[in-house]
């Protein structure tokens, strides 16, 4: 191969990598699963010392999205929320933790269950 082809394939490898190299990591970023979006993770203490984790989901469907549940786990404990989300709505919902910072938060929706992965508290 001749040096000019291979310092083509270098730029455009640099090219290809680059932008991957600078972007956001999975525990920074944004987390999304179908068109729920978590876009803020958030810890709260209660007057009692209760330690709860709030997320801020965003819906970016073009149909509405009901959160049925929540859980820490996929066995639970399940918490019934209810909450209805028009396209384009923002909501606030709270999750009681009790011993540990959970995993992983599973969300029962009328589109299904989804995962997300909170970031962990420092």
């Amino acid at each position: 191969m001749r040096t000019g082809a291979r310092i083509g394939m270098l730029a455009l490898a640099l090219a290809v990598a680059a932008p991957a190299a600078v972007a956001p990591t999975p525990a920074v970023a944004q987390q999304a699963q179908g068109a729920l979006h978590v876009r803020k993770w958030k810890h709260l203490v209660d007057g009692g010392g209760q330690v709860f984790l709030a997320m801020q989901f965003l819906n970016e469907s073009t149909h509405p999205i009901t959160i049925l549940g929540i859980a820490p786990t996929r066995v639970g404990p399940w918490v019934n929320v209810g909450r209805k989300f028009n396209s384009g709505d923002m909501h606030r919902i709270l999750m009681k933790v009790t011993k540990d910072d959970p995993a992983q938060v599973w969300v029962d929706t009328t589109d299904g269950l989804m995962v997300f992965t909170p970031p962990v508290r420092r």
